[in-house]
């Protein structure tokens, strides 16, 4: 949902947003949902758009916040901040980021159930950490002033993945004592750590944080990933995790 979000504020269009409960789903919302999913047996998930009048036309209900994005764009791609590239070569590299982003994705290091299994999933995060940071060096835009991979403009790139670094940041750091911005400049991964830096100071990302407490909200919604809540003692030499 956040992602979608923080399209509609850069792009300067209004949108109302109504908050569901997940622990607590109201009928209402759940057979919406069910109604436009193709998997009968899904779960019910946030976001859900609604755009245009019930019973008009041109009425349209979307969900997967992918999805969601991408009809935004082409809804509404030429006002405001314009978040899908049409340069071809800028275009390939918004694909390229997204393509290698999901290496360094938290989710696998949050659920770890031992401390033996934990340092293996944090090596396994610094390799995808680094990876991303190659991906950077090949594929940030040239000669350009700014930290985000298109230079100075914020892009589709940086909405797919500021939710999981929002969450991974947050996450990491309270359950297993993993600060991740800390660790990519420990690392000397120098576009991520800027990159990482841009993106959660900007004001449609801080806007859209989930509101109260990240870390614990988790747990109260997916009590399950919490088997282990080891923190990780390590230090950093010659670029590598040394426990």
């Amino acid at each position: 949902m956040q992602r979608d979000k923080i399209a509609l504020i850069e792009k300067g269009i209004p949108f109302e947003a109504k908050n569901e409960d997940l622990t607590n789903r109201t009928p209402e919302y759940t057979a919406l949902y069910m109604s436009l999913s193709a998997d009968e047996h899904t779960t019910t998930k946030v976001p859900l758009l609604e755009h245009g009048d019930p019973g008009s036309a041109d009425y349209v209900k979307l969900i997967e916040s992918n999805v969601i994005l991408d009809y935004i764009e082409d809804v509404w791609g030429s006002v405001g901040l314009r978040l899908r590239p049409t340069d071809p070569k800028d275009a390939a590299a918004v694909r390229m980021f997204l393509e290698h982003f999901g290496k360094m994705s938290p989710f696998a290091l949050v659920m770890g159930n031992s401390q033996e299994v934990l340092r293996q999933r944090l090596q396994d995060f610094v390799k995808g950490m680094k990876v991303v940071e190659r991906c950077m060096q090949l594929y940030k835009k040239k000669d350009a002033e700014g930290d985000f991979l298109l230079g100075a403009d914020f892009s589709y790139a940086e909405c797919m993945a500021a939710p999981i670094l929002v969450r991974g940041e947050s996450w990491l750091k309270a359950h297993h004592g993993v600060d991740v911005r800390k660790l990519a400049v420990d690392l000397g991964l120098t576009h991520l750590s800027k990159w990482m830096e841009a993106v959660l100071a900007r004001p449609s990302v801080t806007q859209t944080n989930p509101g109260g407490d990240i870390a614990a909200d988790v747990k109260i919604v997916h009590p399950e990933w919490f088997t282990c809540e080891d923190k990780l003692e390590f230090t950093v030499s010659n670029g590598e995790i040394v426990f």
